[in-house]
């Protein structure tokens, strides 16, 4: 019971348990620089602190924005807002011969990421109206990118941003909800000089999964995605980097405690590379610091954890 208590009390120390702030400026899209319509403009530069990273044209609806850009209803669909009044809306057309048009958003963070700490990104997708063919939506997967930076981004061109975006949707997973919002959510370990986040496509067709199969040379497959409630908060989660499995009943146990429903995993390598504890195999998700009931000796050691979709890898030091 003790024992117990007192690794309770250093998980809970070691969790930020404060209310965390929106590094996303605007991210409902709620704030608007101007209403959106054919005179002024319609696209998502139209909503405060948002910007076209490309030529592609990115959209902006709110229901104070005349008919084609309004909320609910608009040229590209039907669609209520997740939250509020308003949302954005991008575009991606793909070709066999790679000959694309694809739209982005970008915005700049309130503050800058800091290194080593664990980010929590959310945000909503809804599949439009327009992409529905013969009556049934067109379903993709492994489509949905997000790209930081530390500087601003801009590529005069409306073809794939030749980047490799650090998070990617899940390719088991359809994003196809056209009646309602579907959750999208990530977890990124931050280098520290990440100022910008950018949503958008960065795969050609070959590179992507989808339901559609009749693909000739000069089809394009189109595929609209509005897009609302984009949040990043610096999340509960953090690593520890040091372990001390000596016997005291405090930090004897090396690991995580967390409330998602994501699978979780955790792998432990020696500095050789050999591994030493993999949770999936232990069947705990915490690390007592033996291997084949014998203790490790200090030293560094490597560990690789898992996160639904998301992966970290860094180091620690084992003390006894």
């Amino acid at each position: 019971m003790i024992k117990a208590f007192l690794y309770f009390l250093f998980i809970l120390f070691s969790l930020n348990l404060n209310a965390q702030q929106n590094l996303v400026p605007n991210g409902s899209f709620e704030e608007y620089n101007w209403c959106p319509d054919n005179l002024n403009g319609y696209f998502v530069n139209s909503a405060k602190h948002w910007f076209m990273p490309t030529t592609g044209s990115s959209d902006y609806f709110n229901s104070c924005g005349d008919v084609l850009f309004n909320v609910p209803q608009n040229y590209i669909g039907y669609q209520t807002a997740r939250t509020g009044n308003a949302y954005a809306g991008f575009v991606s057309s793909l070709a066999p011969t790679d000959i694309n048009y694809v739209e982005y958003l970008s915005v700049k963070f309130l503050t800058p990421l800091s290194k080593g700490k664990v980010y929590q990104l959310t945000y909503y997708l809804s599949l439009a109206d327009s992409v529905h063919k013969n009556g049934q939506a067109q379903q993709f997967v492994s489509h949905s990118g997000v790209l930081f930076t530390k500087d601003s981004i801009f590529v005069n061109d409306f073809e794939l941003i030749d980047e490799i975006p650090q998070l990617k949707s899940n390719e088991n997973i359809f994003i196809n909800d056209s009646l309602g919002w579907q959750k999208i959510t990530f977890f990124y370990l931050a280098n520290g000089d990440e100022n910008y986040i950018t949503f958008g496509i960065f795969f050609n067709l070959s590179e992507i999964q989808y339901n559609y199969n009749d693909i000739t040379t000069n089809y394009f497959l189109e595929f609209y995605y509005y897009i609302d409630d984009v949040e990043l908060i610096e999340s509960s989660i953090e690593i520890p980097n040091v372990f001390t499995p000596n016997g005291d009943e405090i930090n004897d146990f090396y690991g995580l405690n967390f409330n998602l429903t994501d699978s979780f995993n955790l792998k432990v390598l020696n500095r050789w590379g050999n591994l030493v504890f993999d949770s999936e195999l232990a069947m705990t998700n915490y690390w007592d610091g033996k291997s084949n009931d014998e203790n490790c000796v200090e030293g560094v050691y490597f560990y690789v954890i898992t996160i639904g979709n998301n992966k970290f890898k860094g180091f620690f030091e084992l003390l006894r």
